[in-house]
């Protein structure tokens, strides 16, 4: 009977295993049935840039925004933001917060991305109750502030991507975003800044992720 080996499974808490496993995932274009997915969330990510805010505070752009964003699936999210979606002053609201400048720095960033996590989640309280689409809101506020956040809206699967990636201490869910880009970051180099650049660096945390799955699933004899 034929053995089949399994490959390296890479130590994601050194820099060195962590650039390994990004070196093994590879460019977008080698990763199979998810090889245009960067792609897509680039044109998303220049499609919200090149909107200005009265555009953004429309019903059409809101929907695109909150429901067919491709960040991230939504998975079993189908909390329906349908009436905040319908009522102006939020779109207002959130067209208007959302043309602000992420700060450089990693404690004025951190802060400004829980603020602005916080503030949508308390105007959706009256529209959605107790229910909160916390992955819908994970994404759009990806989509607003690509240089920071990862494609990863499940809460469970960054957490697990962050123990595996050794954080020494609990995380709140803004800061493991923040968190694994800086880790990402130090081992492929700063971004170039543009959407293509953007999009492969939210994109391959979740890629790096399954790779490493995969290496931890029992060899097959």
């Amino acid at each position: 009977m034929v053995q089949l080996c399994r490959m390296e499974q890479f130590d994601l808490t050194t820099n060195e295993g962590l650039k390994a496993a990004c070196g093994r995932v590879g460019p977008a274009q080698n990763w199979g049935d998810l090889h245009g997915w960067s792609e897509e969330v680039a044109k998303f990510i220049q499609l919200v840039r090149d909107t200005n805010e009265e555009d953004r505070s429309s019903s059409d752009f809101q929907w695109m925004l909150w429901e067919t964003n491709p960040i991230a699936h939504v998975g079993q999210c189908r909390i329906s933001v349908a009436s905040a979606l319908h009522d102006p002053h939020f779109r207002r609201w959130l067209a208007e917060r959302s043309m602000a400048g992420l700060p450089t720095a990693s404690a004025p960033r951190l802060a400004f991305l829980r603020d602005l996590h916080r503030d949508i989640e308390a105007r959706l309280v009256g529209f959605v109750g107790r229910r909160m689409p916390h992955l819908k809101v994970f994404r759009v506020i990806a989509a607003l502030h690509p240089e920071a956040m990862t494609t990863i809206a499940s809460r469970e699967h960054l957490a697990e991507l962050t123990r595996a990636m050794g954080a020494g201490r609990p995380l709140e869910d803004l800061e493991r975003h923040v968190w694994v880009r800086e880790r990402f970051d130090a081992v492929i180099g700063l971004p170039v800044r543009s959407t293509r650049d953007l999009a492969f660096r939210m994109t391959l945390p979740w890629m790096v992720l399954l790779d490493h799955r995969k290496q931890a699933e029992p060899s097959p004899h």
